[in-house]
């Protein structure tokens, strides 16, 4: 268990994760050291670093009128799946991805919150009630690029354009 300003990080060495994220290492002033050098005292810098996330999605202010309403396990799927959807947005509700989150918040948590599969099928169905995921096939969903998206505003605008167009060739 590690602590830092109040702050819990989990064991990530320890954890079994598909969220793959890029990182970098931020090197900083830790603390500081008097060593003799030649007879003379100095006070040094001594260094440490931490690994940083680079990886983002970003979520736009509209998503938290929607957000704020869900239940915990809608939540914290809802977080997991923006973190590991794929560059299109791309998510999947099928047994694998399933058990992928539940092992995820299961190890985050220490096994202080479990999910039964039901409960995360149902997780699923709310969140697209909401909206927050778009369903494309059978098991597969985007979330809606209108609340979160990982690439440049104008991918995102037009993923938006083509989403309404589509569902507007929809209608009768």
């Amino acid at each position: 268990m590690h602590h830092d300003r109040g702050f819990y990080y989990p064991p990530v060495a320890k954890i079994s994760s598909p969220i793959v994220k890029k990182q970098v290492s931020v090197k900083y002033i830790a603390g500081w050291s008097w060593e003799e050098y030649e007879g003379v005292a100095m006070k040094l810098p001594r260094y440490a670093s931490k690994p940083i996330t680079t990886a983002f999605t970003k979520q736009y202010h509209n998503a938290l009128y929607l957000l704020a309403g869900l239940n915990g396990v809608s939540r914290n799927l809802m977080d997991f799946l923006h973190e590991t959807m794929s560059d299109n947005n791309t998510v999947y509700n099928n047994r694998t991805a399933r058990e992928e989150f539940c092992t995820f918040i299961s190890n985050i948590t220490g096994g202080e919150v479990t999910y039964s599969d039901d409960t995360v099928r149902k997780a699923y169905q709310l969140l697209t009630q909401k909206g927050l995921l778009l369903p494309k096939r059978k098991g597969a969903f985007q979330v809606n690029p209108e609340y979160f998206f990982r690439q440049g505003e104008d991918k995102r605008i037009d993923e938006i354009r083509l989403i309404l167009e589509f569902n507007a060739n929809q209608q009768p």
